[in-house]
Protein backbone atom coordinates (compact mmCIF):
# COMPACT_ATOMS: atom_id res chain seq x y z
CA UNK A 1 0.00 0.00 0.00
CA UNK A 2 1.25 3.63 -1.32
CA UNK A 3 1.98 5.88 2.11
CA UNK A 4 1.06 8.83 -0.07
CA UNK A 5 -1.79 9.04 -2.64
CA UNK A 6 -2.67 12.09 -4.52
CA UNK A 7 -5.97 12.62 -6.20
CA UNK A 8 -6.03 15.04 -8.81
CA UNK A 9 -9.30 15.70 -10.89
CA UNK A 10 -8.97 17.02 -14.19
CA UNK A 11 -10.97 18.59 -17.08
CA UNK A 12 -9.34 20.22 -19.96
CA UNK A 13 -6.44 21.04 -17.85
CA UNK A 14 -3.72 21.12 -20.84
CA UNK A 15 -1.97 24.94 -20.03
CA UNK A 16 -0.85 24.02 -16.86
CA UNK A 17 -0.97 20.61 -15.58
CA UNK A 18 2.62 19.32 -16.81
CA UNK A 19 3.99 21.61 -14.29
CA UNK A 20 1.17 20.41 -11.31
CA UNK A 21 2.39 17.19 -12.64
CA UNK A 22 6.35 17.77 -11.92
CA UNK A 23 6.17 19.63 -9.07
CA UNK A 24 4.03 16.51 -7.53
CA UNK A 25 6.62 13.68 -8.85
CA UNK A 26 9.31 15.34 -7.13
CA UNK A 27 8.20 15.00 -3.96
CA UNK A 28 6.43 11.58 -3.60
CA UNK A 29 8.50 7.89 -2.52
CA UNK A 30 8.96 5.60 -4.66
CA UNK A 31 5.70 3.65 -3.44
CA UNK A 32 3.74 6.76 -3.37
CA UNK A 33 0.84 7.16 -6.33
CA UNK A 34 -0.56 10.25 -8.26
CA UNK A 35 -4.34 9.03 -9.00
CA UNK A 36 -5.57 10.90 -12.02
CA UNK A 37 -9.09 11.02 -12.54
CA UNK A 38 -10.04 12.96 -16.10
CA UNK A 39 -13.78 13.71 -16.62
CA UNK A 40 -13.81 13.33 -20.39
CA UNK A 41 -11.12 16.09 -21.51
CA UNK A 42 -11.59 17.27 -25.06
CA UNK A 43 -8.44 18.73 -24.96
CA UNK A 44 -4.52 17.24 -24.94
CA UNK A 45 -4.96 16.63 -21.16
CA UNK A 46 -4.81 13.24 -21.01
CA UNK A 47 -2.42 12.66 -24.04
CA UNK A 48 -0.34 14.60 -21.71
CA UNK A 49 -0.82 12.29 -18.58
CA UNK A 50 -0.76 9.38 -20.38
CA UNK A 51 3.00 10.36 -21.22
CA UNK A 52 3.89 11.13 -18.34
CA UNK A 53 2.45 7.81 -17.07
CA UNK A 54 4.23 5.71 -19.53
CA UNK A 55 7.79 7.18 -17.97
CA UNK A 56 6.93 6.92 -14.03
CA UNK A 57 4.20 4.18 -13.05
CA UNK A 58 3.42 6.19 -9.68
CA UNK A 59 1.11 8.03 -12.04
CA UNK A 60 -2.28 6.22 -12.79
CA UNK A 61 -5.29 7.80 -15.23
CA UNK A 62 -8.56 6.45 -14.55
CA UNK A 63 -11.60 7.54 -16.74
CA UNK A 64 -13.59 9.75 -14.78
CA UNK A 65 -17.61 9.38 -14.18
CA UNK A 66 -18.58 12.69 -16.36
CA UNK A 67 -20.95 13.70 -13.44
CA UNK A 68 -18.69 16.82 -12.31
CA UNK A 69 -15.91 18.13 -10.61
CA UNK A 70 -17.57 16.98 -7.05
CA UNK A 71 -18.03 13.62 -8.50
CA UNK A 72 -14.95 13.57 -10.25
CA UNK A 73 -12.43 14.00 -7.09
CA UNK A 74 -14.73 11.54 -5.28
CA UNK A 75 -13.88 8.66 -7.78
CA UNK A 76 -9.97 9.38 -7.79
CA UNK A 77 -10.08 9.62 -3.76
CA UNK A 78 -12.12 5.79 -4.21
CA UNK A 79 -8.79 4.53 -6.33
CA UNK A 80 -6.14 5.93 -3.76
CA UNK A 81 -4.89 3.56 -1.33
CA UNK A 82 -2.39 5.43 0.43
CA UNK A 83 -2.45 5.89 4.29
CA UNK A 84 -2.60 9.52 3.41
CA UNK A 85 -5.01 11.38 1.04
CA UNK A 86 -3.48 14.59 -0.90
CA UNK A 87 -6.33 16.66 -2.80
CA UNK A 88 -4.79 18.34 -6.03
CA UNK A 89 -6.32 20.40 -8.65
CA UNK A 90 -4.80 19.99 -12.16
CA UNK A 91 -3.84 24.03 -12.92
CA UNK A 92 -1.36 25.01 -9.23
CA UNK A 93 2.11 24.45 -8.37
CA UNK A 94 3.50 23.00 -4.97
CA UNK A 95 6.00 24.28 -3.42
CA UNK A 96 8.95 22.28 -2.92
CA UNK A 97 8.79 20.18 0.95
CA UNK A 98 4.99 20.66 1.13
CA UNK A 99 4.27 16.71 1.27
CA UNK A 100 6.66 16.55 3.93
CA UNK A 101 5.76 19.30 6.27
CA UNK A 102 1.92 18.21 5.36
CA UNK A 103 2.99 14.55 7.10
CA UNK A 104 4.71 15.62 10.32
CA UNK A 105 0.94 17.66 11.31
CA UNK A 106 -1.03 14.80 9.88
CA UNK A 107 0.44 12.33 12.69
CA UNK A 108 -1.32 13.94 14.84
CA UNK A 109 -4.52 15.55 13.09
CA UNK A 110 -6.78 13.96 10.62
CA UNK A 111 -6.90 16.21 8.33
CA UNK A 112 -4.83 19.36 7.68
CA UNK A 113 -5.40 22.67 5.38
CA UNK A 114 -2.08 24.35 4.86
CA UNK A 115 -1.82 28.21 3.58
CA UNK A 116 -1.18 28.99 0.05
CA UNK A 117 -0.34 31.96 -2.64
CA UNK A 118 -2.55 33.36 -4.72
CA UNK A 119 -1.28 34.06 -8.20
CA UNK A 120 -3.13 35.99 -10.63
CA UNK A 121 -2.39 34.37 -13.86
CA UNK A 122 -3.09 37.67 -15.79
CA UNK A 123 -1.68 39.98 -13.92
CA UNK A 124 1.37 37.46 -13.01
CA UNK A 125 1.67 38.88 -9.07
CA UNK A 126 0.82 37.23 -6.05
CA UNK A 127 -1.81 39.15 -4.90
CA UNK A 128 -2.55 37.46 -1.07
CA UNK A 129 -2.94 34.50 0.94
CA UNK A 130 -5.77 31.79 0.55
CA UNK A 131 -5.86 31.96 4.20
CA UNK A 132 -6.30 36.03 4.10
CA UNK A 133 -9.01 35.20 0.92
CA UNK A 134 -10.89 32.63 2.79
CA UNK A 135 -10.17 32.30 6.31
CA UNK A 136 -8.78 29.57 8.81
CA UNK A 137 -10.98 29.05 11.34
CA UNK A 138 -12.03 26.28 13.11
CA UNK A 139 -15.63 24.46 13.60
CA UNK A 140 -18.61 23.00 11.94
CA UNK A 141 -20.58 26.30 12.52
CA UNK A 142 -17.96 28.90 11.61
CA UNK A 143 -17.40 27.27 8.68
CA UNK A 144 -21.06 26.71 7.32
CA UNK A 145 -20.84 30.41 7.65
CA UNK A 146 -17.59 30.99 5.69
CA UNK A 147 -15.87 28.03 4.22
CA UNK A 148 -12.38 28.19 4.92
CA UNK A 149 -11.86 24.92 3.52
CA UNK A 150 -9.91 24.83 0.36
CA UNK A 151 -9.81 21.25 -1.40
CA UNK A 152 -6.03 21.58 -3.03
CA UNK A 153 -4.50 22.68 0.25
CA UNK A 154 -5.68 19.89 2.31
CA UNK A 155 -4.50 15.72 3.09
CA UNK A 156 -6.41 13.44 5.36
CA UNK A 157 -5.50 10.50 6.74
CA UNK A 158 -7.14 7.27 4.89
CA UNK A 159 -9.38 6.77 8.28
CA UNK A 160 -11.31 9.66 7.10
CA UNK A 161 -12.48 8.50 4.01
CA UNK A 162 -15.09 6.15 5.58
CA UNK A 163 -16.99 9.23 6.77
CA UNK A 164 -17.04 11.36 3.91
CA UNK A 165 -17.49 8.95 0.85
CA UNK A 166 -20.26 8.60 -0.96
CA UNK A 167 -20.68 12.36 -1.24
CA UNK A 168 -24.15 13.57 -1.41
CA UNK A 169 -25.54 14.81 -4.64
CA UNK A 170 -23.28 18.10 -5.58
CA UNK A 171 -26.34 20.28 -5.51
CA UNK A 172 -26.80 19.30 -2.09
CA UNK A 173 -23.10 19.86 -1.06
CA UNK A 174 -22.19 22.18 -3.91
CA UNK A 175 -18.14 21.59 -3.21
CA UNK A 176 -16.52 18.47 -1.98
CA UNK A 177 -13.92 20.47 0.30
CA UNK A 178 -16.86 21.96 2.16
CA UNK A 179 -18.16 18.40 2.91
CA UNK A 180 -14.62 16.45 3.47
CA UNK A 181 -13.52 19.79 6.13
CA UNK A 182 -17.37 20.16 8.10
CA UNK A 183 -17.04 16.19 8.29
CA UNK A 184 -13.82 16.04 9.19
CA UNK A 185 -14.79 18.71 12.14
CA UNK A 186 -17.35 17.25 13.49
CA UNK A 187 -16.31 13.11 13.58
CA UNK A 188 -12.24 13.89 13.60
CA UNK A 189 -9.81 16.29 14.00
CA UNK A 190 -8.33 19.03 11.90
CA UNK A 191 -5.64 21.87 12.10
CA UNK A 192 -4.81 24.51 10.03
CA UNK A 193 -1.60 25.96 9.18
CA UNK A 194 -0.05 28.90 8.18
CA UNK A 195 2.73 27.65 6.10
CA UNK A 196 2.29 28.21 2.27
CA UNK A 197 3.15 25.16 0.77
CA UNK A 198 1.46 25.55 -3.05
CA UNK A 199 1.08 28.28 -5.87
CA UNK A 200 -2.88 28.45 -5.88
CA UNK A 201 -3.35 30.11 -10.04
CA UNK A 202 -5.91 31.77 -10.41
CA UNK A 203 -6.92 32.46 -14.16
CA UNK A 204 -9.57 32.60 -17.22
CA UNK A 205 -11.15 29.38 -16.71
CA UNK A 206 -10.42 28.51 -12.90
CA UNK A 207 -12.15 31.16 -10.41
CA UNK A 208 -13.35 28.76 -7.87
CA UNK A 209 -13.86 30.46 -4.63
CA UNK A 210 -12.90 33.22 -5.66
CA UNK A 211 -16.02 34.55 -7.83
CA UNK A 212 -19.14 36.69 -6.43
CA UNK A 213 -22.10 35.36 -5.99
CA UNK A 214 -25.65 36.15 -5.05
CA UNK A 215 -26.44 36.60 -1.37
CA UNK A 216 -29.57 34.98 -2.15
CA UNK A 217 -27.55 32.15 -3.63
CA UNK A 218 -24.83 31.78 -0.50
CA UNK A 219 -27.59 31.44 1.69
CA UNK A 220 -28.99 28.79 -0.29
CA UNK A 221 -25.83 27.11 -0.47
CA UNK A 222 -25.71 26.99 3.21
CA UNK A 223 -29.05 26.18 4.14
CA UNK A 224 -28.36 23.08 1.44
CA UNK A 225 -25.38 22.14 2.97
CA UNK A 226 -27.10 22.68 6.90
CA UNK A 227 -30.39 19.85 5.33
CA UNK A 228 -27.13 17.49 3.80
CA UNK A 229 -25.33 17.27 7.34
CA UNK A 230 -28.72 17.12 8.73
CA UNK A 231 -29.43 13.81 6.75
CA UNK A 232 -25.82 12.20 7.14
CA UNK A 233 -25.08 9.07 8.76
CA UNK A 234 -22.20 8.01 9.47
CA UNK A 235 -20.83 5.24 6.53
CA UNK A 236 -19.32 3.19 9.41
CA UNK A 237 -19.34 -0.88 10.54
CA UNK A 238 -18.98 -1.45 13.78
CA UNK A 239 -15.95 -3.13 15.13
Amino acid sequence: MARVSVAMATYNGQKFISEQIESILCQLGDDDELIISDDGSTDATPEIVRSYAAKDGRIKLIRGPRGGVVKNFENAIMHCSGEYIFLSDQDDKWYDGKIEKMLGYLSEYSLVCHNADIYDQQSGKITGTTQQQFGARQGVFSNIIKNCFIGCCMAFKRELIKYVIPFPPEREIHVHDWWIGLIASKYASVKFISDKLMLYRIHGNNTLGMNKTSAAFKIKKRLNMIKALIKYKPHIKES
